[in-house]
Protein backbone atom coordinates (compact mmCIF):
# COMPACT_ATOMS: atom_id res chain seq x y z
CA UNK A 1 0.00 0.00 0.00
CA UNK A 2 0.89 4.17 0.07
CA UNK A 3 0.77 4.08 3.32
CA UNK A 4 1.33 2.67 7.16
CA UNK A 5 0.16 3.52 11.05
CA UNK A 6 3.76 5.25 12.71
CA UNK A 7 3.51 5.35 16.24
CA UNK A 8 6.57 7.70 17.38
CA UNK A 9 7.73 8.87 20.98
CA UNK A 10 10.91 11.39 21.52
CA UNK A 11 11.16 11.12 25.44
CA UNK A 12 12.20 8.75 28.56
CA UNK A 13 9.09 7.85 29.88
CA UNK A 14 6.92 8.37 27.30
CA UNK A 15 4.72 5.98 25.46
CA UNK A 16 2.36 5.87 22.28
CA UNK A 17 -0.24 3.64 21.57
CA UNK A 18 -2.84 2.40 19.07
CA UNK A 19 -6.03 0.39 19.58
CA UNK A 20 -8.09 -1.39 16.62
CA UNK A 21 -11.21 -3.76 17.19
CA UNK A 22 -11.36 -6.55 14.72
CA UNK A 23 -13.68 -8.86 13.50
CA UNK A 24 -12.95 -12.88 13.55
CA UNK A 25 -14.47 -14.99 11.35
CA UNK A 26 -14.54 -19.01 12.44
CA UNK A 27 -11.80 -20.71 11.23
CA UNK A 28 -11.54 -23.81 8.67
CA UNK A 29 -10.97 -27.43 10.61
CA UNK A 30 -7.19 -27.58 10.23
CA UNK A 31 -5.76 -23.62 11.05
CA UNK A 32 -6.83 -21.71 13.97
CA UNK A 33 -7.21 -17.50 13.88
CA UNK A 34 -4.14 -15.34 13.38
CA UNK A 35 -3.50 -12.27 12.57
CA UNK A 36 -0.62 -11.54 10.44
CA UNK A 37 0.78 -7.56 9.94
CA UNK A 38 4.26 -6.24 8.77
CA UNK A 39 5.77 -4.00 11.13
CA UNK A 40 9.48 -2.14 11.57
CA UNK A 41 11.21 -0.07 14.13
CA UNK A 42 13.48 2.34 12.08
CA UNK A 43 15.49 3.32 14.80
CA UNK A 44 15.93 0.10 16.71
CA UNK A 45 18.45 1.54 19.46
CA UNK A 46 17.22 -0.96 21.80
CA UNK A 47 16.24 1.60 24.09
CA UNK A 48 12.58 1.23 24.54
CA UNK A 49 10.32 -1.77 23.93
CA UNK A 50 7.60 -2.61 21.19
CA UNK A 51 4.92 -4.75 22.03
CA UNK A 52 1.66 -5.87 20.60
CA UNK A 53 -1.72 -7.30 22.24
CA UNK A 54 -2.13 -10.34 21.75
CA UNK A 55 1.58 -10.38 20.50
CA UNK A 56 3.81 -9.42 23.58
CA UNK A 57 7.17 -7.81 22.67
CA UNK A 58 8.05 -7.26 19.03
CA UNK A 59 11.92 -8.00 17.79
CA UNK A 60 13.59 -4.69 16.90
CA UNK A 61 14.53 -4.95 13.50
CA UNK A 62 14.98 -2.00 10.87
CA UNK A 63 13.83 -3.90 7.68
CA UNK A 64 10.19 -5.18 7.22
CA UNK A 65 9.09 -7.93 9.02
CA UNK A 66 6.05 -10.10 8.74
CA UNK A 67 4.65 -11.23 11.98
CA UNK A 68 2.08 -13.65 13.09
CA UNK A 69 -0.20 -13.58 16.55
CA UNK A 70 -2.49 -16.35 16.95
CA UNK A 71 -5.62 -15.17 18.42
CA UNK A 72 -6.56 -16.20 22.05
CA UNK A 73 -9.93 -18.56 22.16
CA UNK A 74 -12.00 -15.62 23.77
CA UNK A 75 -12.14 -13.93 21.09
CA UNK A 76 -13.62 -16.89 18.88
CA UNK A 77 -16.44 -17.22 20.97
CA UNK A 78 -17.22 -13.09 20.59
CA UNK A 79 -15.77 -12.63 17.10
CA UNK A 80 -13.86 -9.58 18.13
CA UNK A 81 -10.46 -8.94 19.11
CA UNK A 82 -8.81 -5.61 19.72
CA UNK A 83 -5.48 -5.15 18.48
CA UNK A 84 -3.11 -2.89 20.22
CA UNK A 85 0.81 -1.75 19.57
CA UNK A 86 2.62 0.11 22.56
CA UNK A 87 5.56 2.22 21.80
CA UNK A 88 7.65 2.82 25.19
CA UNK A 89 10.46 5.63 25.21
CA UNK A 90 13.28 3.82 27.36
CA UNK A 91 14.69 4.00 30.54
CA UNK A 92 16.57 7.06 32.16
CA UNK A 93 15.08 9.85 33.75
CA UNK A 94 11.90 10.79 32.86
CA UNK A 95 11.79 13.91 30.74
CA UNK A 96 15.12 13.83 28.92
CA UNK A 97 14.52 14.55 25.33
CA UNK A 98 15.86 13.31 21.62
CA UNK A 99 15.14 9.60 22.68
CA UNK A 100 13.30 8.32 19.69
CA UNK A 101 11.25 5.77 19.52
CA UNK A 102 9.25 4.38 16.52
CA UNK A 103 7.08 1.22 14.83
CA UNK A 104 5.58 1.27 11.61
CA UNK A 105 2.68 -0.83 10.76
CA UNK A 106 1.52 -2.29 7.86
CA UNK A 107 -1.13 -4.47 6.45
CA UNK A 108 -2.74 -5.96 9.07
CA UNK A 109 -4.96 -8.83 8.52
CA UNK A 110 -7.13 -11.38 10.36
CA UNK A 111 -6.31 -14.55 8.76
CA UNK A 112 -5.84 -18.23 9.72
CA UNK A 113 -2.40 -19.88 10.32
CA UNK A 114 -1.76 -23.40 11.18
CA UNK A 115 0.18 -22.96 13.94
CA UNK A 116 -2.16 -21.75 15.78
CA UNK A 117 -5.18 -23.57 17.82
CA UNK A 118 -8.34 -24.46 16.44
CA UNK A 119 -10.15 -24.42 20.07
Amino acid sequence: GTSYARLYTNSYCASVSMRQTLSVPPPPPKAGPALKFWYRVPYAVNIGSVSTLPGGTLTMTTTWTQKTVCIPSYAQTTGRISFSVNAYGGTGTCGNTHVIEEVQIDDVEVTTDPSCPTQ
